[in-house]
């Protein structure tokens, strides 16, 4: 623990997501996460704090369903952010399949003592070339930093005092923040987490999205799911951090879509 950063050692980076360890098989086109996360530590200073891996479906004949599982979680869709003490983070959305985009993002990371152990707002989201090597990706993504940097602290600045923002924050983000196929959180559910900052505020009805098992927007269902899944948090990540950008004026950056 450094500046009061939880950072993953390899055993744990690997646990958490098992596709993030070192490519055995270097098929050209795809990007190795270990090779990708030790530059980014050894040019930002940005070290891993947050591990997510889909899990694969075991709807495999029992016999098969070891190998098959583990050759999925060799390949799995995974995501593995990196940050350094003030919260400034990287990210990486990785398969070991072309038929999933990578992706490479920055935004900022909180840690939190629930599971999955952090809290991550993606300011900005870049499909990567899987050809290229990490170098002119991170030196695109750099570019965007200062204007991430400056939207915090107008995010910060931004106090709310009114309910009808506080209201149509929430609405927003129940409305946005999840994919297609899972059901929405009940505006009102998100109120709890409203603090005197956006950018507080921000972090806080994230929470409520990530944790699920709340009521959802639509009375007559059941309560929502957490959002798990590495393209579910990074939408959730991105698209909560917009809502909060617009709401300061910041300048619109490029966006994650799911692909």
């Amino acid at each position: 623990m450094l500046g009061g950063m939880n950072y993953l050692t390899p055993a744990k980076l690997a646990a958490a997501a098992p596709a993030a360890q070192p490519l055995l098989d270097k098929t050209r086109g795809l990007i190795d996460t270990s090779a990708f996360v030790k530059y980014i530590t050894d040019t930002l200073g940005h070290r891993p704090v947050m591990a997510v891996q889909g899990k694969p479906h075991g709807d495999v004949p029992s016999r098969q369903r070891q190998f098959h599982l583990a050759k999925r979680e060799r390949k799995g869709r995974h995501m593995i952010v990196c940050a350094d003490a003030n919260g400034r983070a990287t990210v990486l959305l990785n398969s070991h399949t072309v038929r999933r985009k990578a992706w490479l993002g920055a935004g900022f990371f909180r840690t939190q003592e629930a599971d999955p152990g952090g809290l991550l707002l993606v300011g900005v989201a870049i499909p990567l070339q899987r050809w290229r090597g990490p170098e002119e990706a991170v030196e695109q993504l750099e570019r965007f930093r200062p204007v991430l940097n400056m939207a915090r602290e107008q995010m910060r600045d931004y106090k709310l005092k009114d309910q009808r923002t506080v209201d149509h924050l929430a609405e927003e983000i129940s409305r946005q923040a999840y994919l297609p196929e899972h059901k929405a959180i009940g505006p009102e559910q998100l109120l709890t987490a409203w603090s005197l900052n956006l950018y507080d505020t921000l972090f806080g009805m994230l929470a409520r999205v990530i944790e699920g098992n709340q009521p959802a927007a639509d009375p007559s269902r059941r309560k929502v799911k957490p959002v798990r899944g590495p393209d579910a948090l990074m939408h959730a990540a991105n698209t909560i951090y917009n809502i909060g950008a617009d709401m300061v004026g910041s300048h619109p950056l490029p966006t994650y879509r799911k692909t």
